[in-house]
This record gives C-alpha cells, structure tokens and sequence, in this order.
C-alpha cells in the first residue's frame, strides 16, 4: 500500500499560532524580567507556550518554576489577564504566507510571597527599574509590549 500524505497536512505550517502566558512580577520598583534570546541580548517577560490541556495559570507555574525555580500557588497569579498582545513573530522565511507566526500574549500579575525569590535557571533574569527597562533591548515579538512594562511599572511601584 502506497502511503500517501494528507495534503492538509501540508498547511499546518502556515496554520501555527503561538498562545502564551507571561508572568509581570514587580518588587521593590522593579520589574523581573528574563534573557528570552541571549545571542542577542533581549529581554521579556517570563512565561512561555501554553500547552495543549493546560489553563494559562498552569503555565505560568510551569514555565516560573523551570525558569526561575519559583514555586507559584494559584493564587498568586490575577484571576485575568492585565494586559493582552497580538502580533507576527518573524521566523527565518519558513513561513510561505510572509507574515510570521501570529501569536497572543496573556499577561498575569504575579505576586511573590514573603522571601520568595527567583533563582537563575535555564534563563538568566535580572530586576529592571524604570532607567534600566528604558535601555534594554527586546525581541521584535516583545518589544511592543514596552510601554505596557513601563506604565504598569510606574502605576505599582
């Protein structure tokens, strides 16, 4: 028997979309903030995909626990999303459609408990106050999630 592809199955790659959820965590008037692309020094939010069955506040404990070894509860993730991004993440011209992987970022407000605190995992982090955030550099998916991370820092510091 002759195996034959399933000719949709060809247009996934022009299907793919990117659902993730980010952690905004403030402390002492700064924001955490983690290395997403070292070889180019970009920063991000932490977070990351929400996988297939699991709820964005699954994710954020996930992704916080291998990323910065923080151990989370539910209820130290907002019940809602704070702030919601949309856009294209530009890949390296895999996509026939021109227009990059489209993606959604859900951000939660994530509060540490007393003595909680990050520890360097698999990505580096570092605490941006309002100056440093201003000369940091961020991946194109992240960058215009800036002025978010800049006013939410204002408003909760």
């Amino acid at each position: 028997m002759k195996n034959v592809l399933d000719p949709r199955l060809m247009q996934i790659w022009d299907a793919l979309y990117r659902v993730s959820a980010k952690a905004i965590i403030i402390c002492d008037g700064k924001i955490l903030l983690t290395l997403e692309v070292p070889e180019q020094n970009f920063y991000g939010a932490p977070g990351g995909g929400i996988d297939y069955g699991e709820s964005p506040h699954e994710t954020i404990i996930r992704e916080l626990s291998e990323e910065l070894h923080l151990k989370l509860t539910d209820d130290q993730i907002s019940a809602q999303p704070i702030h919601l991004s949309v856009g294209n993440i530009f890949t390296d011209g895999k996509c026939s459609n021109g227009r990059g992987i489209p993606f959604v970022y859900f951000y939660y407000q994530v509060t540490l408990a007393d003595g909680q605190k990050p520890i360097a995992g698999d990505n580096n982090f570092l605490w941006a106050d309002l100056a440093k955030l201003k000369s940091l550099n961020f991946a194109s998916n992240q960058a215009p999630d800036k002025p978010f991370y800049e006013k939410f820092l204002k408003e909760n510091s």
